[in-house]
């Protein structure tokens, strides 16, 4: 994998880390002929835990001790090279504000469209059927927004957003958040329901009364596909971005309303959209912060599933009394 770049003089250097002439990383690799793909992310203290942060040694210009996340050679179980106990951080210089404005505006339409079609063919507003259609809309332009702004240049995967197995501290933390996350949002809805009260008509299934079979379809779409796809593009490729240009705070705030405007489904009222789309904020800033001072998606994608199992959970014991 190479990119252009300065041509290599007769007398070019050996294989090496040398400092980016394009200034986008710290350093880059030079294979003696040409500038390649592979660089090394700028290193970025972790507020609370700094020695989770990949160790990068470089020696005499060369690559001793130094491995680009993007060249992904030797690692393994999430841990960067030569460590034991470091999983590897997402990288802090991903671009693409433009691409994930479109991807989001995309996405959102997309959702949209596959909603109104579920309409056409006979499915009612605000049900299991319309809810999947739109669903599928909205994470296909999600994901294909974050695999084209990683994949844009060689060596480059999901990874780079910080998509890796979690570890047992990510669990726990995550876990913890999930619970952390369903207290707080509580409040909130109730803040939310006095200020636009919808006389109890927000609930998902309120067109009809549903199977436990299309109740077992919403769970896992909430409790297994949410979790990693809404992670992967919200805080893995909006919130990095942002970062870049807004610093920390603002942009964990935005990701935030744009993770609960993604959350609006064709039908609903303005009351019902502003309860849900509000409460469903809260996660959103729990996982930016988490997504922050863990450097990976993994804790907030336990804790995303952790909070729609308990949503998941309270509904069917609130709808099992529909259904007898």
């Amino acid at each position: 994998m190479q990119s252009t770049g300065p041509a290599a003089a007769p007398s070019a250097p050996p294989p090496g880390w040398y400092p980016d002439p394009w200034q986008v990383a710290p350093t880059r690799w030079w294979d003696g002929i040409a500038w390649t793909g592979f660089t090394t992310p700028t290193p970025k203290p972790v507020m609370g835990n700094p020695s989770r942060n990949p160790q990068y040694g470089f020696a005499g210009g060369s690559a001793a001790g130094a491995v680009s996340t993007n060249s992904r050679g030797g690692m393994s179980g999430g841990l960067a090279p030569g460590t034991t106990d470091s999983p590897v951080v997402a990288r802090d210089d991903i671009r693409g504000g433009g691409m994930a404005i479109l991807g989001f505006v995309g996405a959102l339409a997309l959702s949209l469209i596959g909603a109104q079609l579920s309409v056409f063919g006979g499915a009612r507003a605000l049900t299991v059927p319309n809810l999947v259609f739109g669903q599928f809309g909205l994470w296909t332009g999600l994901c294909m927004t974050a695999y084209i702004a990683t994949h844009r240049h060689p060596g480059g995967t999901l990874a780079d957003l910080g998509l890796r197995p979690p570890t047992r501290s990510e669990v726990g933390i995550g876990v913890a958040a999930g619970f952390a996350g369903i207290m707080a949002a509580t409040r909130v809805e109730s803040v939310l329901r006095s200020a636009f009260p919808d006389n109890g008509s927000s609930h998902l299934f309120v067109s009809g009364v549903p199977s436990y079979s299309l109740v077992l379809v919403v769970g896992l779409l909430a409790c297994v596909g949410a979790p990693i796809v809404e992670e992967l593009f919200f805080r893995g490729l909006v919130q990095t971005v942002l970062m870049r240009h807004l610093g920390t705070s603002p942009a964990i705030i935005v990701q935030a309303v744009l993770f609960g405007l993604a959350h609006f489904q064709l039908g609903m009222t303005f009351d019902q959209a502003a309860v849900r789309c509000g409460t469903v904020m809260v996660l959103g800033l729990i996982n930016g912060c988490l997504r922050v001072n863990t450097g990976r998606l993994s804790a907030g994608i336990v804790a995303h599933a952790t909070y729609n199992t308990i949503v998941t959970l309270i509904s069917l014991v609130a709808i099992s009394g529909m259904l007898r």
